[in-house]
Protein backbone atom coordinates (compact mmCIF):
# COMPACT_ATOMS: atom_id res chain seq x y z
CA UNK A 1 0.00 0.00 0.00
CA UNK A 2 1.49 3.33 -1.06
CA UNK A 3 -0.23 5.44 1.61
CA UNK A 4 -0.33 4.07 5.16
CA UNK A 5 -2.28 7.04 6.55
CA UNK A 6 -5.94 6.75 7.41
CA UNK A 7 -8.43 9.19 6.00
CA UNK A 8 -11.41 10.64 7.84
CA UNK A 9 -14.58 10.27 5.77
CA UNK A 10 -17.92 12.08 5.65
CA UNK A 11 -20.76 10.09 4.09
CA UNK A 12 -23.77 12.06 2.83
CA UNK A 13 -27.15 10.33 2.91
CA UNK A 14 -29.42 8.34 5.17
CA UNK A 15 -30.79 5.37 3.26
CA UNK A 16 -30.09 1.68 3.19
CA UNK A 17 -27.44 1.93 0.49
CA UNK A 18 -25.59 4.56 2.50
CA UNK A 19 -25.81 2.28 5.54
CA UNK A 20 -24.28 -0.54 3.49
CA UNK A 21 -21.55 1.84 2.31
CA UNK A 22 -20.86 2.88 5.88
CA UNK A 23 -20.52 -0.74 7.01
CA UNK A 24 -17.91 -1.37 4.32
CA UNK A 25 -16.10 1.89 4.97
CA UNK A 26 -15.84 0.93 8.64
CA UNK A 27 -14.14 -2.34 7.64
CA UNK A 28 -11.49 -0.62 5.55
CA UNK A 29 -7.99 -0.28 7.01
CA UNK A 30 -7.77 3.03 5.12
CA UNK A 31 -10.72 4.62 6.96
CA UNK A 32 -10.12 6.84 9.95
CA UNK A 33 -12.95 8.64 11.73
CA UNK A 34 -16.32 8.22 10.06
CA UNK A 35 -18.97 10.95 9.93
CA UNK A 36 -22.46 10.76 8.46
CA UNK A 37 -24.94 13.47 7.48
CA UNK A 38 -27.77 13.23 8.10
CA UNK A 39 -27.54 9.48 8.68
CA UNK A 40 -30.10 7.43 10.57
CA UNK A 41 -30.33 5.79 13.97
CA UNK A 42 -28.62 2.58 12.90
CA UNK A 43 -25.71 4.47 11.38
CA UNK A 44 -24.89 6.36 14.58
CA UNK A 45 -23.47 3.20 16.16
CA UNK A 46 -20.80 3.20 13.43
CA UNK A 47 -20.21 6.86 12.66
CA UNK A 48 -20.58 10.20 14.36
CA UNK A 49 -23.46 12.35 13.21
CA UNK A 50 -22.24 15.46 11.43
CA UNK A 51 -24.34 18.52 12.16
CA UNK A 52 -24.21 19.85 8.59
CA UNK A 53 -26.72 20.43 5.80
CA UNK A 54 -26.00 17.69 3.26
CA UNK A 55 -27.63 19.82 0.56
CA UNK A 56 -25.16 22.70 0.91
CA UNK A 57 -21.76 22.25 -0.75
CA UNK A 58 -20.47 25.31 1.13
CA UNK A 59 -21.57 23.93 4.51
CA UNK A 60 -20.14 20.50 3.73
CA UNK A 61 -16.84 22.06 2.59
CA UNK A 62 -16.63 24.10 5.79
CA UNK A 63 -17.38 21.04 7.93
CA UNK A 64 -14.76 19.02 6.05
CA UNK A 65 -12.09 21.70 6.56
CA UNK A 66 -12.93 22.22 10.24
CA UNK A 67 -12.91 18.48 11.03
CA UNK A 68 -10.03 17.26 8.87
CA UNK A 69 -12.25 15.22 6.56
CA UNK A 70 -10.17 13.88 3.69
CA UNK A 71 -12.96 12.35 1.61
CA UNK A 72 -16.65 13.13 1.15
CA UNK A 73 -18.68 10.19 -0.14
CA UNK A 74 -21.91 11.35 -1.76
CA UNK A 75 -24.35 8.48 -1.45
CA UNK A 76 -27.20 7.82 -3.85
CA UNK A 77 -29.57 9.56 -1.44
CA UNK A 78 -27.01 12.23 -0.53
CA UNK A 79 -27.79 15.83 -1.22
CA UNK A 80 -25.53 16.83 -4.13
CA UNK A 81 -26.51 17.13 -7.75
CA UNK A 82 -23.69 16.54 -10.27
CA UNK A 83 -23.23 20.31 -10.48
CA UNK A 84 -22.99 20.64 -6.70
CA UNK A 85 -20.49 17.77 -6.56
CA UNK A 86 -18.36 19.64 -9.12
CA UNK A 87 -18.69 22.81 -7.02
CA UNK A 88 -17.56 20.90 -3.93
CA UNK A 89 -14.55 19.51 -5.78
CA UNK A 90 -13.70 23.02 -6.98
CA UNK A 91 -13.79 24.14 -3.33
CA UNK A 92 -11.00 21.67 -2.61
CA UNK A 93 -12.96 18.70 -1.31
CA UNK A 94 -12.02 15.25 -2.47
CA UNK A 95 -15.34 13.67 -3.37
CA UNK A 96 -16.65 10.35 -4.60
CA UNK A 97 -20.18 10.47 -5.93
CA UNK A 98 -22.13 7.25 -5.87
CA UNK A 99 -25.31 8.12 -7.74
CA UNK A 100 -28.34 5.89 -7.84
CA UNK A 101 -27.54 4.60 -11.33
CA UNK A 102 -24.06 3.30 -10.50
CA UNK A 103 -24.63 1.87 -7.04
CA UNK A 104 -26.79 -1.12 -6.42
CA UNK A 105 -27.02 -2.83 -3.07
CA UNK A 106 -25.40 -6.02 -4.32
CA UNK A 107 -22.33 -4.15 -5.61
CA UNK A 108 -21.81 -1.70 -2.76
CA UNK A 109 -18.83 -3.52 -1.23
CA UNK A 110 -16.90 -3.66 -4.50
CA UNK A 111 -17.68 -0.02 -5.25
CA UNK A 112 -16.52 1.25 -1.88
CA UNK A 113 -13.32 -0.77 -1.85
CA UNK A 114 -12.53 0.23 -5.43
CA UNK A 115 -13.04 3.92 -4.65
CA UNK A 116 -10.85 3.79 -1.55
CA UNK A 117 -8.13 1.90 -3.36
CA UNK A 118 -8.16 4.32 -6.26
CA UNK A 119 -8.14 7.44 -4.10
CA UNK A 120 -5.59 6.42 -1.50
CA UNK A 121 -3.35 3.68 -2.83
CA UNK A 122 -2.27 5.33 -6.07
Amino acid sequence: MANQDKVDILLLGSGGREHALLLKLAESPLAGKLWVAPGNGGMYDIAERADVDQNSPDAVAAFARENGVGLVVIGPEGGFSPEEAAEAAAAGMKTVSLGARILRTETVAQTVLSCLSYEFET
